[in-house]
């Protein structure tokens, strides 16, 4: 059967009505925050892009003469580590020199040439026989190729005056080239 007589509706109680009035109302207030918030971050990107684009063109100058002066410094080390290399400790040649004189015998003046592993030597001793000795003791070394005793002649205080040239291996010189560690 159908009714044809209007029922009545029965009424919203208070809270709820308050309670879908404060959900649209924060509806409406979310909506607008998420809104406001994308237009604040775009706003705060542009900003921060300008601010790197100045940062940039400041600095470009200064960043520009930092990597200068860095190649310049870098250049200066490969050259210094290129002699380090090449060089060749004098030091461990006179520790050689000094090992082989005889306990008479006195040089005054060495040249030392490295390149043409040739050693020049002034010297004086007391007696021929100590000179002959000191000549035996260079020859009989291994590293020495040769030897040429010249300008021998007795020395204004009695003494025997001496040149000694000495033309050594290589083995002398590669033995006492430095090792460079490159960690």
């Amino acid at each position: 059967m159908v009714e044809i007589i209007p029922k009545s509706f029965e009424e919203i109680p208070a809270w709820q009505r308050i309670l879908l009035y404060f959900l649209i109302f924060l509806l409406i207030a979310i909506i607008i925050i998420y809104f406001l918030l994308g237009n604040l971050q775009k706003e705060s990107e542009t900003y921060f892009q300008s601010l790197e684009e100045r940062l940039s063109k400041e600095k470009a100058p200064q960043i520009a003469e930092l990597k200068e002066e860095n190649l310049d410094y870098k250049k200066k080390i490969e050259d210094f580590s290129l002699l380090f290399e090449k060089h060749i400790l004098n030091k461990k040649f006179f520790d050689f020199i000094e090992a082989k004189i005889h306990p008479k015998v006195s040089f005054s003046e060495v040249n030392l040439n490295s390149q043409s592993l040739q050693a020049s030597l002034f010297g004086l001793t007391d007696s021929f026989l100590s000179l002959g000795q000191q000549v035996l003791i260079f020859r009989e070394d291994e590293l020495v190729k040769d030897l040429i005793l010249s300008n021998v002649s007795i020395g204004k205080t009695g003494g025997v005056e001496f040149d000694l040239s000495i033309l050594f291996k290589e083995e002398l010189f590669n033995h006492l080239t430095t090792p460079i560690n490159k960690e």
